[in-house]
């Protein structure tokens, strides 16, 4: 096996480097202009041929690939561009996969491909390239053992594996993970335990949680999944209701987003009735309703599917472009609640075919998440 052109403490020391020089560098110019940046490095160091520079190209390349990830900006042809560059500088400088000390950047490229994979909603792919980092990196996972059981919980919540998804999530709050990731883990388990029906589990480990000293952002989540949890025994939105009120804790974008959903998918109008209108919300700019850019559109057309000053014709087809954009959804419980919606849309307007064939897609999906122990997730769809 060919010995490495780099070493553990020049990789080290150059990322610390590049790190530095691009957190100024966005401070300077803001996030577009950072990306030009560092597109502009790539393509000064493109021909050099010494070690250190090899380097540089690697790590460069990288940080586009994670600025991509977290704010966008390439096109797919450069995200593939760049994966070849980095993999490519890899083997030229003879960085071997699996055996060497530095196969741990193998990993971070695969990952770095995993994350946006699951960005653009390609989540089977995103879960095979987790595998794929795994493999390479040898004994050294990307972000530590913790991190990486955190994505694949992450990644299997979303491919309706909830027992699974649990089992990760566990693992990675021991004691050796950061804040961050144990929070990250703790609610998503919060969330798998109610997706699977352990609506008690659930609701006591919320409380446990909230006896510790945590986050105000995990306090909002665990208000907001108690609530949740509370709604599958009630079929009462009340408490989710007064949460997202004007001046009240989750008056944010994705909060009330996702109470349009429950109330669409609800038994009666009360909760609808006393929303405002997404035209009237989009004038607050401190709630930036369009910045979700996903679900905003499908909120705003689901609303739209109620108005009868538009033709029927045209109210089905904006339900129909809803369900074709249902399998990019980045989180299995949304996916619920749209199923959940569109298919009481479909019952309230006495459509018997396609109402049938969507609560049939949303007892599925509740059955495999919970693995059979609840055919509603919601516990709003029975009368259907």
């Amino acid at each position: 096996m060919s010995r490495s052109l780099w070493t553990f403490p020049e990789v080290t020391e150059i990322k610390k480097l590049i790190k530095a020089e691009l957190d100024r560098k966005l401070q300077e110019v803001g996030v577009a202009s950072k990306l030009e940046f560092i597109l502009l490095r790539i393509n000064q160091l493109s021909a050099s041929e010494t070690p250190t520079d090899g380097i540089r190209l690697f790590v460069y390349a990288m940080s586009a690939l994670a600025h991509h990830e977290r704010h966008g900006g390439l096109q797919s042809s450069q995200v593939k561009d760049l994966m070849q560059v980095a993999e490519a500088t890899l083997k030229v400088f003879q960085v071997t996969p699996q055996k060497s000390k530095l196969a741990f950047l193998y990993g971070e490229l695969a990952m770095i491909s995993s994350q946006i994979h699951l960005k653009d909603g390609q989540f089977w792919k995103a879960t095979w390239e987790q595998y794929v980092s795994i493999q390479l990196s040898g004994n050294q996972p990307p972000g530590g053992k913790q991190f990486v059981d955190l994505l694949f919980g992450i990644k299997y919540l979303r491919l309706g594996h909830g027992e699974r998804a649990l089992g990760y999530f566990h693992a990675a709050e021991s004691s050796e993970t950061s804040a961050d990731v144990w929070m990250l883990a703790r609610i998503n388990r919060i969330r798998s335990l109610r997706l699977t029906g352990r609506f008690a589990e659930a609701l006591s480990l919320n409380q446990e949680t909230s006896g510790l000293p945590i986050d105000p952002n995990l306090q909002l989540e665990l208000d907001w999944e108690r609530c949740c949890c509370e709604v599958h025994q009630t079929q009462n939105l009340d408490e989710l209701f007064k949460l997202v009120q004007k001046g009240s804790t989750h008056y944010r974008a994705s909060y009330v987003l996702e109470f349009f959903l429950w109330a669409l998918a609800a038994p009666t109008f009360q909760w609808l009735k006393k929303l405002p209108k997404i035209r009237t919300l989009l004038r607050d700019d401190s709630l930036e309703l369009k910045e979700q850019g996903f679900y905003y559109p499908i909120v705003r057309d689901l609303e739209r599917s109620y108005d009868e000053k538009v033709l029927l014709l045209t109210r089905l087809q904006l339900l129909g472009g809803i369900l074709e954009k249902l399998n990019q959804c980045h989180s299995v419980d949304k996916q619920i609640l749209i199923l959940g919606a569109v298919s009481r849309w479909l019952h309230r307007n006495k459509i018997k075919e396609l109402s049938g064939v969507i609560l049939l897609e949303y007892v599925s999906l509740c059955t495999k998440v919970s693995q059979g122990r609840s055919s509603d997730l919601l516990g709003l769809m029975r009368d259907c």
